[in-house]
């Protein structure tokens, strides 16, 4: 059986391995997780529209529920609706919230966040934007009408694989394989994203057994 080791054991081989050098990454700074593009990009929307809400209210200060409520609802207010309905969604107006708020966390872990009481975390949002906020709004509270591809789509797609492909592929099976992937796709109820990675998650490796782009396989 090993001996056990003890933290005399363990302080004394960390410096003997070079714990004590290098010490680059140890500061006081916070570690944020890579975003993927369009999510940075939804962070700065959400936070320009904040800068906007702060110059047209002089004193807004986003530490105050007040504050935070009027800047949600004037948010509310300027989000278009979809599919011939004016009015904002409520899921939407939820997801700008989102936006928001990871955005401002993120901005203000870079300048040293102090992690002072923190309204973000109020329960209070889902129901001040699902109760009176939708009410004076109407917000659309069912869900919008998706765009899904269709037959053409898949027919197109098949004839770009199987007749103007010229791609020559590593092994000739790889063209049926990355064609029974697609079909796959098209007709399971699965969480195929468990197997296949999303180009909404490019990179991330979550859950991912096989990576493969629309006519390629990659991996």
């Amino acid at each position: 059986m090993l001996k056990k080791k003890s933290a005399e054991d363990f302080s004394r081989r960390a410096p003997e391995k070079g714990s004590e050098f290098n010490k680059e990454i140890v500061n006081g700074t916070e570690v944020q997780k890579h975003l993927e593009n369009k999510t940075a990009k939804n962070y700065a929307r959400a936070l320009d529209l904040w800068y906007g809400y702060a110059q047209d209210h002089p004193g807004a200060d986003p530490y105050v529920l007040e504050t935070l409520k009027g800047f949600v609802r004037t948010m509310a207010y300027g989000i278009d609706g979809a599919y011939g309905d004016p009015k904002a969604g409520e899921k939407t107006v939820l997801q700008y919230w989102k936006d928001f708020t990871a955005g401002w966390r993120m901005a203000e872990a870079k300048h040293h966040y102090s992690f002072r009481h923190d309204p973000f975390r109020h329960q209070c949002w889902y129901s001040f934007i699902k109760d009176p906020l939708r009410k004076e709004l109407g917000l659309a509270h069912r869900e919008r009408i998706r765009s899904y591809g269709t037959t053409n789509h898949f027919i197109h797609l098949e004839t770009q694989l199987w007749g103007k492909d010229w791609q020559i592929y590593d092994k000739p099976r790889v063209r049926a394989d990355a064609w029974a992937k697609i079909q796959l796709y098209v007709f399971t109820s699965a969480r195929v994203g468990e197997y296949f990675e999303s180009t909404c998650r490019a990179g991330s490796g979550r859950g991912l057994y096989d990576c493969v782009s629309i006519l390629r396989r990659t991996r």
